[in-house]
């Protein structure tokens, strides 16, 4: 009978192990080796990029105007209210008219006029009434806000250049402005309350309400501020910003595609 010589079991390797007496790899292979390994983690292991892609913003706040002279239509509003700005002597404002007529833009640009770029932020307070209607957010956020004193920011342009002779600009006084949003949905407490707060910080804020119906606001407050009725845009105004935005965005869009948007859109710019 022969003799059964034993089986040799074969020896097996792991990724980056070696067996003995296999042949020694060049560093050129172990360098691969090691990349393979590097990049087969399934991209648990990988680093987020160093820099992630901003948010794109809406074009009704990525276009919003920023100054009055940037405001699409209503120029005779836009004239009185620069005046009054001139003048110093800028009254608590009621803003009416439909919706997207440009109402929240003009106070906002009127903030950033007023304060500045650095500090128009702080010194605005901007409520929709239709979410916060009761009386505590008078209570909790309006007066606590007319209240707090306005810290000075120097800005670039106000501050002084000790290389120039020339001397620096005066700088601009700050105004704090409280904006609110659809204020005829407010309670009648809330605008009670509202009336005697107007009345007590006079000095150094500025209230703008705005609302789709004057009517629906009471006249004791309405007697404490100038009206402006914003109503909706000429349709030749809205075609021209949005040929504006489509050329900038370099959108392509057939003419008449664009007509019968700017006529849908109802004088609505949003």
């Amino acid at each position: 009978m022969e003799a059964k010589t034993p089986e040799r079991k074969p020896t097996t390797t792991t990724k980056g192990s070696k067996s003995k007496g296999s042949k020694s790899e060049t560093p050129e292979e172990e360098e691969e080796e090691e990349e393979e390994e590097d990049g087969d983690d399934g991209g648990m292991n990988s680093s987020p990029p160093s820099s992630s892609k901003p948010a794109t913003l809406p074009f009704v706040e990525k276009y919003r105007p920023r100054r009055l002279d940037e405001m699409v239509s209503h120029t005779d509003v836009i004239q009185t209210l620069q005046r009054l700005i001139d003048r110093n002597c800028l009254p608590h404002l009621l803003f009416y008219g439909p919706s997207g007529t440009g109402k929240t833009s003009t106070i906002l640009a009127i903030s950033r006029q007023v304060n500045g770029e650095e500090r128009w932020k702080q010194c605005t307070l901007h409520l929709n009434a239709s979410d916060d209607r009761s009386i505590d957010v008078v209570r909790e956020r309006i007066i606590p806000f007319a209240r707090e004193p306005i810290l000075t920011i120097a800005t670039a342009d106000t501050a002084t250049d000790s290389t120039s002779s020339e001397p620096a600009a005066a700088p601009l006084h700050p105004m704090k402005f409280v904006i609110l949003d659809e204020v005829d949905s407010m309670t009648t407490p809330a605008l009670l309350s509202l009336r005697r707060v107007i009345e007590m910080y006079t000095q150094n804020v500025r209230f703008c309400l705005i609302a789709n119906y004057a009517t629906k606001i009471p006249e004791a407050i309405q007697s404490r501020c100038s009206r402006f009725r914003f109503g909706p845009l000429p349709m030749l105004d809205v075609h021209r910003h949005l040929q504006h935005i489509v050329d900038t965005e370099s959108i392509r869009i057939e003419k008449k595609a664009l007509e019968a948007l700017a006529k849908l859109g109802g004088g609505d710019m949003r």
